[in-house]
């Protein structure tokens, strides 16, 4: 037995029957050796050829061909299939988000990016109800003593990114690129001093002849009615009425109108239910005030018309109370009185209280009608606010779910900063409801109620 270099057996090759004398082949073989294995190898290889030419010619037929017969019958029939096929192994999430104010709307916002089908409720039109619709709109990530709140900086680059969706379709929602904080006390000027020092980022530098601290690079003066319409808007171009729709609806209305009650949801219908309204959400009773760690606290706010003034176009100013202009040339807004009775203020009350607490930075003689520098008063707005208890990081809202099901979710008590903490907080909460994990919620102290 012949071996090679390897000590394997030695197996000679197959030649053609052409390179070998014909008369060791036998007859009709095409092969030197009786078993025709070169010729089965040929007969092969002519048949994936011929099975290659086939199907590419049929591929094109069915990519190019729009005419009429087998090929457009047979592509219409693999369309068909592909499209049985898609809605029968993807089921797209229905959520239901109650409230169409900031935490409503970044909500939606954020569940729509992730692929679900959204239905968003709300008894009032867009920018029209509830606290979001009279907010002052003084975007920055400070307490009153100038330290940075919880999720501040998280906060801020969130919501500029809403707000820069939303210019799109109101551009005029962005008033100012920067706010002032002003110093009334000595107490004021050293927390102006150290905020300018540690926070250079936001704030340009303290001036102690104006007692002003200037707050930019991201913190500015936001028209909320405005960038609610927009932010609508963005949502509404984006996606189509499958995927996204807006139901003017008393929350009970809805649910009737569904063949459904408050009881049966979330059903075969609706897959999760947010309920991200503000203080009406309980004030209407769909959730319980006494269930949760919140107040409820009324904010009454004056809108003055300066137009015909001597003054100047007016910066936002912040100290305790707050002076933001509006997107109305010549309108300031002063607010908010914070208000835990059931019986409201009276317009005058209002304005009396609002004018002694602003006194350390209104002009004198904005309220004096004799003087060419006085405002007329054009309306006084309010809204219910939800106010979380304070603790430790400060207020922070509540996220999360009510029940282990997960399939009905909370997200209020934004409390005075819901500009700054509405898209952070959606972003999270969309995320957790999502992969059905409250972990995230839970990293960043946002499930503190439970």
């Amino acid at each position: 037995s012949l071996r090679d270099p390897h000590n394997r057996p030695y197996k000679p090759k197959l030649m053609p029957c052409s390179s070998i004398n014909s008369s060791n082949t036998t007859a009709g073989s095409g092969c030197c050796l009786p078993c025709g294995i070169t010729t089965r190898r040929r007969r092969r290889r002519r048949r994936t050829r011929t099975t290659t030419r086939i199907v590419f010619i049929l591929t094109m037929a069915l990519v190019l061909q729009p005419s009429h017969g087998f090929v457009a019958r047979r592509r219409t029939a693999i369309r068909c299939f592909v499209a049985t096929a898609a809605t029968t192994t993807q089921h797209q999430q229905h959520v239901v988000v109650v409230g169409a104010g900031l935490a409503g709307l970044a909500t939606a916002h954020y569940l729509l990016e992730k692929k679900r089908r959204v239905t968003l409720v709300d008894k009032k039109p867009i920018g029209m109800g509830g606290a979001s619709s009279v907010a002052g709109g003084l975007l920055h990530p400070f307490s009153p003593r100038l330290k940075l709140v919880h999720l501040g900086m998280e906060g801020l680059d969130a919501t500029n990114a809403l707000l820069e969706k939303a210019s799109r379709f109101e551009p005029r929602c962005i008033v100012r690129d920067r706010l002032y904080r002003v110093a009334a006390t000595p107490q004021h000027e050293d927390a102006c001093a150290e905020a300018a020092l540690r926070y250079p980022m936001f704030c340009s530098g303290y001036d102690a002849a104006t007692k002003r601290l200037e707050l930019s690079n991201g913190c500015k003066v936001v028209d909320v009615p405005l960038y609610l319409r927009g932010l609508y808007a963005s949502l509404v171009q984006d996606y189509n009425t499958d995927q996204f729709e807006f139901v003017q609806s008393t929350w009970e209305d809805y649910c009737r109108a569904s063949s459904s009650t408050l009881l049966s949801f979330p059903n075969d219908n609706v897959d999760a239910i947010v309920y991200a309204g503000g203080g009406d959400m309980f004030l209407e009773n769909i959730l319980s005030r006494h269930a949760f760690p919140i107040e409820l606290v009324r904010g009454q706010s004056i809108i003055l018309d300066e137009s015909l003034s001597s003054l100047p176009h007016r910066d936002a100013l912040l100290c305790g109370k707050y002076l933001s202009p509006t997107a109305i040339p010549g309108r300031i807004v002063i607010g908010a009185t914070h208000e835990y009775k059931e019986v409201p203020l009276s317009r005058d009350e209002v304005v009396a209280e609002l004018q002694s607490r602003s006194a350390a930075f209104l002009p004198k003689d904005l309220f004096d009608n004799n003087s060419t520098a006085a405002a007329t008063l054009v309306d006084v707005t309010s809204g219910w606010r939800v106010q979380s208890q304070r603790g430790a990081r400060g207020r922070v809202p509540m996220v999360g779910t009510l029940h282990d099901e997960q399939k009905e979710w909370i997200f209020t008590g934004l409390s005075s900063r819901g500009l700054l903490h509405h898209a952070i907080c959606a972003e999270f909460l969309a995320t957790a409801l999502c992969d059905k994990d409250e972990s995230i919620l839970a990293k960043h102290q946002l499930l503190w109620w439970k």
